[in-house]
């Protein structure tokens, strides 16, 4: 079975997976798999972990493409990265805005000249985002026993066999 980076993926079952991760169009690698996960979400994570804590030999393939900016993310998914966490982080922070606003109603002695700067709290919510990423990598890598690998790339060529790729 071929797929390349502009058809869709669907579930694989298997023995073995082999998988070739093209670094350049001169060299690639390829490596056997029990289990390959496609995602770094939470949900991916979660089952990478369980089938490694299992004794599988496990891949977890999580690729964003750039945005218009771009913009990449790291493990965690789009709840981490830029839906759930993100968007709670800004919301608390227009909260303490209104908050201070509201503190002079009950006794605070507030200083009329009270600021907000946008590119401190982006860099703080970037900052978060990135420390959890940190944060699932660091996990993965501290669980010994997990025969555990995360690949990063554009394109993968999958095969379900040993020799060459069926087309």
């Amino acid at each position: 079975m071929f797929m390349s980076c502009f058809s869709s993926f669907y579930p694989i079952l298997c023995n073995r997976i082999s998988i070739h991760v093209a670094h350049s169009r001169a060299a690639s690698t390829a490596q056997k798999y029990n289990l390959l996960v496609i995602g770094g979400g939470s949900g991916g994570l979660a089952c990478a972990k369980e089938a490694a804590s299992l004794g599988k030999r496990v891949a977890v393939l999580d690729y964003v493409d750039p945005s218009v900016r771009g913009t990449t993310w790291g493990l965690g998914g789009t709840c981490v990265n830029v839906g759930c966490i993100p968007k709670k982080l800004y919301h608390q922070a227009a909260f303490l805005g209104k908050a201070i606003e509201h503190a002079k109603t009950y006794g605070w002695n507030i200083n009329e000249n009270i600021k907000h700067d946008w590119d401190t709290l982006r860099s703080a919510v970037i900052g978060y985002v990135k420390s959890l990423n940190w944060g699932h990598r660091v996990q993965l890598k501290q669980k010994t026993e997990f025969d555990l690998e995360i690949v990063e790339s554009s394109c993968f060529l999958l095969n379900t066999s040993a020799g060459a790729p069926k087309f």
